[in-house]
């Protein structure tokens, strides 16, 4: 299993402490499964051949970012992120163990999320900071269309909105200040 995440950034100061500005971010992921076999009693069993799964999404957002600095050095500090994030990518998995036997589908994906990034700062010089930001408060929309075996066609949308703190969504990172 790998995962690869690409996100640039570029805001504008538009006030003290006040930034507004748009990100791009890339997410890759793969999973690769050779065999999986669960038998619990004669009459319940389950058996995965082969499964092999691939996702990337883009994904482009504009945000609104307030710095707050603790103590009168302004070294240190805090910001909070409210972003609008519009994103779509493909996915396909497949499973089977030879060509008679292979089964797979593809999606098409549509996402849209309305969060709340909290985060802290620390300023190595005058330009060069490095950040760390994690996802607190979110509503999110998605939007996947699939084929399964280039015949059977499907769709569904879920929406929901997230209040938890997600300690695998924490981001960090370096950002240059001109």
């Amino acid at each position: 299993s790998t995962t690869m995440q690409y996100e640039t950034f570029i805001g504008y100061f538009v006030a003290n402490d006040l930034a507004v500005g748009a990100r791009f971010s890339y997410n890759r992921s793969m999973f690769n499964l050779g065999s999986v076999s669960l038998d619990i009693n004669e009459d319940l069993n389950f058996a995965v051949e082969n499964f092999y799964s691939i996702q990337h999404m883009y994904t482009g957002s504009v945000f609104l970012r307030n710095y707050v600095a603790l103590g009168k050095s302004k070294r240190f500090g805090i910001f909070n992120e409210v972003r609008l994030s519009v994103g779509g990518g493909q996915s396909k998995q497949i499973t089977g163990e030879n060509n008679e036997d292979i089964t797979g589908s593809f999606q098409d994906i549509l996402q849209m999320e309305l969060g709340l990034i909290p985060g802290v700062i620390g300023f190595l010089t005058d330009n060069v900071a490095v950040e760390a930001s994690v996802n607190v408060l979110g509503f999110e929309y998605k939007k996947s269309s699939q084929v399964r075996d280039q015949i059977y066609e499907g769709s569904f949308e879920s929406s929901g909105v997230n209040f938890k703190v997600d300690l695998f969504s924490i981001n960090i990172g370096i950002s240059f200040y001109f």
